[in-house]
């Protein structure tokens, strides 16, 4: 069954769209971390939203665990379809680790991955039973650097699972001077109040280092 249309274009949808009144601000979602010039500027756009009026609830923990047990599996077998028969040695040593034993994998072994997955938006709908919204840190750190490894998508990947409308807005910038995003992330079907909040934020948003952007 197809997902229902909306009722009308984003553009108007979004200008009429109020703003949440309660939202829940997340820095860990029980198993990442941010680092502190990260957690300061998301945590100021936090705060300007709390200033507006918002009510921020803080949680610590959204989820029992990182989902990698749901991730792992599925993004390896969707890689290696995408790969199909092309030459391998073209990949990254990174990815064709994450695919080497992808093709092993067995219907029930996909299935369990498809039911963590539904258990994740579970334990994410307890959150939207009573805040509209929830905010996290996009990435806990800087991104990396061509060739670097590391477990950089950690804050992003388990809204992919629960299939959540998620955007992400610059809040400032990091003491390297690379951008810092705050992720906003909707309960299912609710794409409107995500890119409301985002645009609220992009017009609002003084970031707390605009001496540092200048530079």
């Amino acid at each position: 069954r197809p997902l229902p249309a909306p009722e009308f274009p984003f553009p108007g949808a979004v200008a009429a769209q109020p703003l949440p009144r309660r939202i829940a601000w997340s820095p860990r979602l029980g198993y990442d971390w941010a680092a502190p010039d990260v957690l300061a500027a998301c945590e100021h756009a936090v705060q300007q939203l709390a200033d507006g009026g918002i009510e921020v609830v803080e949680i610590d923990a959204i989820f029992d665990s990182e989902p990698y047990d749901a991730w792992g599996p599925l993004i390896s077998a969707y890689v290696l379809r995408l790969v199909a028969d092309h030459d391998r040695g073209l990949l990254t040593d990174e990815v064709r680790y994450g695919i080497e034993h992808a093709d092993r994998f067995t219907a029930v072994d996909l299935l369990r991955a498809e039911d963590a997955c539904h258990q994740l938006n579970l334990q994410l709908c307890q959150v939207f039973e009573t805040c509209d919204l929830l905010l996290t840190p996009t990435l806990h750190r800087d991104p990396p650097r061509f060739g670097e490894t590391v477990p950089w998508i950690r804050a992003t990947a388990a809204f992919n699972l629960t299939r959540s409308p998620a955007g992400t807005i610059p809040v400032g910038l990091s003491e390297a001077g690379l951008p810092i995003g705050l992720q906003i992330i909707g309960p299912q079907h609710g794409d409107v109040a995500v890119l409301a909040t985002m645009h609220r934020l992009e017009v609002h948003l003084d970031p707390p280092d605009r001496e540092v952007a200048r530079r």
